[in-house]
C-alpha cells in the first residue's frame, strides 16, 4: 500500500533530485517538528501535549536535542572570522582561532572573547 507520505516523499525527492528524501520516515518528521516546537516555545508541557505523550520523560528527549541545536547557532562570546584562502586559515590558526564550520567558499573560525 502506498501512503500519502510515500507519494509526497517521492515527489520531493524527484523535485529536489535528492534520493535521500525517500528514506525520511514519519517518525523522523515528528521528532524534528517536536524539537523545533520546543526550540520556539521552550514549553515542554506544550510539546508533551502536542505529541500526546503520557510520560514527560519521553518528551524530555527533545530538550537535549534542542540544546545541542542551540549551541551550534550560538556564537555569543566568540569572535568569528571567515577564511577563504589557506593563508587566511593559517593566520587565524596562529591567532588562536579554531575551525568551527565550513561552507563551499571557505571555513568559519571562532575564538572566545
Amino acid at each position: 500500500m502506498v501512503t500519502r507520505l510515500c507519494i509526497k516523499r517521492r515527489q520531493l525527492a524527484n523535485i529536489y533530485n535528492n534520493p535521500r528524501l525517500r528514506k525520511i520516515s514519519f517518525h523522523v518528521l515528528r521528532h524534528w517538528k517536536a524539537t523545533m516546537l520546543y526550540h520556539e516555545t521552550h514549553d515542554i508541557l506544550y510539546v508533551k501535549e502536542f505529541l500526546r505523550h503520557r510520560n514527560i520523560e519521553n518528551t524530555m528527549i527533545y530538550i537535549t536535542l534542542e540544546r545541542q541545536i542551540s549551541q551550534i547557532g550560538d556564537n555569543r562570546g566568540f569572535h568569528v572570522k571567515v577564511a577563504i584562502t589557506i593563508e587566511e586559515a593559517c593566520e587565524l590558526a596562529k591567532a588562536g582561532f579554531e575551525k568551527f564550520d565550513e561552507f563551499s567558499e571557505g571555513k568559519i573560525y571562532r575564538k572566545r572573547e
